[in-house]
């Protein structure tokens, strides 16, 4: 007989995989939302874990953008006090996080005790941040849009059903993570130092029950400053993810992102851009490239 700890261990394996596959299988056929996640189409799930009816990307962002507010409720987590919102829309039911915090500061002490200047912790940035995703071919940030709710303006960003935070996991059986998962991470790690993430953390770091990975709550991203927030974390990076980098088109992007930041803090980011090449392409010449970069196919 299989003791309970170990039952348990095992359930926490399988039964998100059997979930994942029920839920490939009962939607075939069905009109849904559809996201490429890890090289595969990933289907975005409503309230009710069911597949949402949605066409394709473009038509999640519609309803995030008109979609009836059924309830909203303050989230306990997190020190911007998010709010989970209930969406509906010709039959379409499906939740969001709605952020309005925006400040900006020249000078800010975190709770770590670091000092950073221009602060900036805005929901502009969750957009920019999905539509910058966009611009690098990157699959795992939700998709987000600016909305006005009554009297508040602020960022609605589609919920990740079925998920648990990086912090959750750590709670459960020791398991090791997928490869895939692993390489999200290192990118992840790349990202971070382009967006000048300085929240990153494991309560915003997320696994579907597919096992996929995912980036959420980009708030305090994007300012002004144009110097990596943490170089030292950049180990190794996909092919496809530097070559995006590399090839980030300024006219295309100033114009994607410029509802969202001014030129200061787009400057800041190509800043951030060229540091990044350059520190990737010198890894590669000290180490070579098999040992730096890497691929997911």
């Amino acid at each position: 007989m299989m003791n309970r700890a170990r039952l348990i261990a095992v359930l926490a394996v399988v039964v998100p995989l059997m979930s994942a596959h029920a839920l490939r299988s009962e939607s075939a056929g069905v009109g849904s939302a559809v996201a490429e996640a890890d090289g595969r189409s990933f289907q975005w799930l409503g309230q009710d874990g069911r597949a949402l009816a949605l066409a394709d990307e473009e038509a999640v962002l519609e309803f995030l953008s008109s979609a009836d507010v059924v309830s909203r409720k303050t989230l306990k987590q997190g020190v911007t006090r998010p709010q989970l919102l209930v969406l509906e829309k010709d039959g379409v039911r499906a939740r969001a996080v709605f952020h309005n915090v925006d400040i900006e500061k020249d000078r800010e002490r975190l709770a770590s005790g670091e000092v950073v200047f221009f602060f900036r912790d805005s929901y502009r940035n969750n957009v920019a941040v999905y539509e910058l995703s966009r611009l690098l071919g990157m699959p795992n940030v939700p998709p987000a849009v600016i909305r006005r709710l009554g009297r508040d303006e602020g960022s609605v960003q589609l919920w990740v059903e079925e998920a648990y935070t990086e912090t959750e996991r750590r709670k459960r059986p020791p398991q090791v993570l997928p490869v895939a998962v692993r390489r999200r991470v290192q990118d992840m790690r790349v990202f971070d130092n382009l967006i000048n993430n300085i929240d990153r953390n494991a309560g915003n770091m997320l696994y579907d029950s597919a096992g996929r990975f995912w980036l959420i709550d980009h708030t305090r991203t994007l300012s002004r400053v144009d110097r990596l927030p943490s170089p030292e974390s950049i180990k190794s990076c996909s092919r496809d993810l530097l070559g995006a980098i590399r090839g980030l088109e300024e006219t295309e992007t100033r114009e994607r992102l410029a509802p969202y930041l001014n030129s200061f803090e787009i400057d800041a980011l190509f800043s951030r851009r060229d540091e990044i090449v350059e520190r990737i392409d010198q890894k590669i010449a000290e180490k070579g490239e098999e040992s730096v970069l890497f691929s997911y196919e």
